[in-house]
């Protein structure tokens, strides 16, 4: 016999939405050799609500969102300028952001 509770608070496991960590970051200077590394000084957070709003200072400057699909989201700064679509994988509770950058560049986080 099992019970299985679950909490309103909890946003399930494959969810983009949610407050997420940043605790890594990718860069690779141009010749392939980039890797992820943890990151650096103070947490930063980013949060992703149901109403589409972002906030938080892992990525900067991005006020709302829209799920594009299953892989990509785009991000608006504000309501005039046309967004970035960005890639993103949420694996348990672990999400991967990949922006569109020439070089490569990357972020993970986890779920708070």
């Amino acid at each position: 016999m099992f019970s299985l509770a679950c909490r309103k608070d909890r946003m399930s496991s494959g969810e983009l939405y949610g407050k997420w960590q940043l605790r890594e970051v990718y860069q690779d200077p141009g010749d392939g050799s980039g890797k992820y590394e943890l990151a650096k000084g103070d947490a930063k957070y980013l949060t992703f609500t149901r109403e589409g709003v972002v906030s938080g200072d892992a990525i900067p400057g991005y006020v709302r969102f829209k799920i594009l699909d299953g892989q990509r989201v785009a991000l608006y700064i504000d309501d005039k300028t046309k967004p970035i679509e960005v890639g993103y994988k949420v694996d348990s509770h672990r999400l991967t952001l990949t922006p569109p950058c020439i070089e490569g560049c990357g972020f993970k986080f986890i779920r708070l």
